[in-house]
């Protein structure tokens, strides 16, 4: 696969993380965020835990797609990725060293899925060094993540997003 842009995709299981690891994932920042987030949001009960237990997940697999498009590893940088704003299903901005990534995440069923992709001007392109070696996929990799949205006379409809990287 061959972007214009450098991208980055992460896709990990929701589950509980611990408190310890919340706090190194989101720092100060970001858990403020989390809780202005919920506090502005109108969900019902169930929704409102499951999103307390997901956000977290979600804000790790934004920081790491940013990172992979970066072309490092977590070691290197986790703390150093700024997320905009708590975005599920729409696009926000991040920063890293300098550098604004647009990212998309969404939910499907247990998994959430980030794509990170590098937003290069002209001077940027020129300043950004590459990886030093490209690293390829150890095999094929692919997701499809659907969302069933309701709408307010009673109907639904399906959005699906396909990512699919070859090695």
């Amino acid at each position: 696969a061959r972007a214009d842009s450098p991208v980055g995709i992460d896709l990990e299981r929701v589950r509980e993380l611990p408190e310890k690891t919340v706090q190194d994932i989101c720092g100060e920042d970001l858990m403020q965020k989390i809780h202005d987030y919920l506090d502005q949001e109108r969900f019902v009960s169930d929704d409102l835990a499951a999103l307390k237990l997901s956000l977290p997940v979600l804000i790790f697999t934004q920081k790491e797609a940013v990172l992979k498009a970066a072309g490092i590893g977590l070691a290197e940088g986790l703390e150093d990725v700024r997320l905009e704003e708590v975005a599920i299903n729409r696009e926000t901005r991040a920063i890293h060293r300098g550098v604004s990534y647009r990212v998309l995440s969404t939910f499907n069923n247990d998994h959430v899925i980030s794509v990170a992709v590098a937003e290069l001007d002209q001077t940027t392109a020129e300043s950004t060094s590459a990886p030093a070696r490209t690293v390829p996929l150890s095999y094929p990799q692919e997701a499809l993540c659907k969302t069933e949205q309701a709408r307010a006379d009673g109907r639904s409809y399906s959005l699906t997003h396909r990512v699919r990287l070859n090695g």
